[in-house]
């Protein structure tokens, strides 16, 4: 079986520029693209970029942040990040693209973007001949980032594989050498191990739960091997377990701390999404999460928001596809056409609690050396759900959404069965007392509020009449 390479070394094109379109629409729509996508890189600019140079991330007021590390003019080795801040619906850079300039971002790779209550921290690797440098830079939202300032020290010609913000809100970084032999774990503020790893890893996720640190790698060069994992508990590291029902498949495992707990989502043996919930000291099974496509993605990249929401993105067959796990393991999913092809680096995805989302990916196409960078809105879908209730003329059964509800049309019904003898003289759908249609428009639900759906059937046998109702409780999304 042929071997998949560790990371992907497209080069893609670029520029400073953020050439946006009109604004999110802010009316309920199906789930799905909710606007046009924005060009934040153009092919005209032919600016190179290297792989794995961008990201987004939303904070919890709501603004989003897309940033990317690019070359500043055709030719030139002078580099640059860019950051454009997004307000919720909208979609121009709110106060321009900002800029960092540094001489260190010549050799500049894995720009990694983290959230803040109103603002993000930029974290990424340069290279210098003998040692690797981790640099961060925080800004306001829509305001200029600060000088960079170097955090901690990673192995030369090497690379940043996560950062993420502890329990103490100082910034945690996996680094590693460019076979991935040599993990380093640094943290602000203190000095923790670095774990006994059982193979060279391809990708290596770190998150939280409480004050454990969890950390997930594949292996570099591997489809068969699982997925496997260590945690970190009063300074010491445990032995890597395996993740049974996984495959390493050359795709990044996912690895986020929602509201429910910690959740990793990576590939089984057969090629699809699978996620598992950590115990408090393993992960559990890994089960399918109910991504339906035949198309094995090549991908995971996981985020969560104040909804406490799982959301993941991925790469299937040229499609990007973004999956909704209101209740971090079961996913409702949406696919779109990216009028391209998907290159120069892993997609990415920032939702807000309202359901709203931005990804951002590369494409290449055939008239161009170089690539663009897309950033695209999106309106998460919902998984449903039904209630039923049966009596002694009858059931009786509603359908419609588990919460959170997006802001999004969704279907919603009511239906009835007669028992033996008896016949259906009407059906009714209610929400919240008022008639409901078999659409439910969720941007008209005020955010955070609990409804009620309840269906009503009637029935009759000759003179006699009975009736039955099944209700379904749930929760619109909160803002933003």
């Amino acid at each position: 079986m042929p071997l998949i390479p560790r990371r992907t070394l497209a080069v893609l094109a670029a520029a400073a520029v953020c050439a946006l379109g009109a604004a999110t629409a802010a009316n309920a729509a199906p789930p799905g693209l909710n606007g046009p996508k924005l060009t934040l890189v153009k092919l005209s600019q032919q600016v190179q970029f290297t792989s794995d140079s961008f990201d987004t991330v939303a904070d919890s007021a709501g603004d989003t942040y897309i940033g990317w590390l690019a070359n500043t003019a055709p030719g030139s080795t002078t580099r640059a990040i860019y950051l454009c801040t997004l307000k919720p619906q909208k979609s121009t850079c709110s106060g321009g693209v900002q800029t960092i300039q540094s001489k260190t971002l010549e050799t500049a790779s894995d720009l990694e973007l983290l959230a803040g209550s109103k603002s993000v921290t930029m974290v990424w690797y340069v290279n210098s001949p003998s040692k690797g440098t981790i640099y961060k830079s925080a800004a306001q939202a829509g305001g200029k980032p600060s000088s960079p300032a170097a955090i901690a020290t990673a192995p030369a010609n090497g690379e940043l594989f996560d950062a993420v913000i502890g329990p103490s809100g100082h910034i945690w970084t996996v680094s590693g050498d460019d076979a991935g032999d040599n993990l380093t774990v640094s943290a602000e503020g203190s000095s923790p191990p670095s774990p006994t790893q059982p193979w060279g890893a391809g990708f290596a996720r770190l998150a939280f739960s409480g004050n454990t640190a969890v950390l997930a790698i594949q292996e570099a060069g591997s489809i068969t091997v699982p997925v496997s994992y260590a945690s970190l508990t009063n300074g010491t590291w445990s032995a890597f377990q395996s993740l049974t029902g996984t495959w390493s498949a050359g795709y990044g495992p996912g690895l986020t701390k929602t509201s429910s707990g910690l959740r990793l989502v990576t590939a089984s043996p057969s090629y699809i999404p699978v996620a598992a919930a950590w115990t408090g000291s393993a992960f559990g099974p890994a089960k399918p999460i109910g991504n339906s496509g035949t198309c094995a993605p090549d991908s995971a990249e996981t985020t969560t928001d104040l909804s406490g929401r799982l959301a993941d993105v991925t790469n299937e067959c040229n499609k990007i596809t973004v999956d909704n796990l209101q209740h971090t393991t079961k996913a409702a999913t949406v696919r779109f056409d990216p009028n391209g092809t998907v290159a120069g680096g892993t997609p990415e995805v920032a939702t807000l609690p309202s359901g709203r989302a931005w990804v951002v990916y590369a494409i290449q196409t055939p008239q161009s050396d170089y690539d663009e960078l897309i950033a695209a809105p999106v309106l998460l879908p919902t998984l449903h759900t039904h209630v039923s209730s049966t009596t002694a003329a009858g059931s009786v059964t509603v359908t419609g959404p588990v919460s959170c509800l997006p802001v999004i049309d969704t279907s919603v019904g009511a239906s009835a069965a007669p028992a033996s003898g008896w016949h259906v003289v009407s059906t009714s759908l209610t929400l919240s007392g008022k008639a409901q249609s078999g659409t439910l428009a969720g941007a008209s639900l005020k955010p955070g509020q609990t409804y009620t759906l309840e269906a009503m059937a009637k029935f009759a046998d000759g003179s006699k009449k009975q009736s039955a109702t099944a209700q379904l409780n749930f929760k619109a999304c909160p803002a933003p």
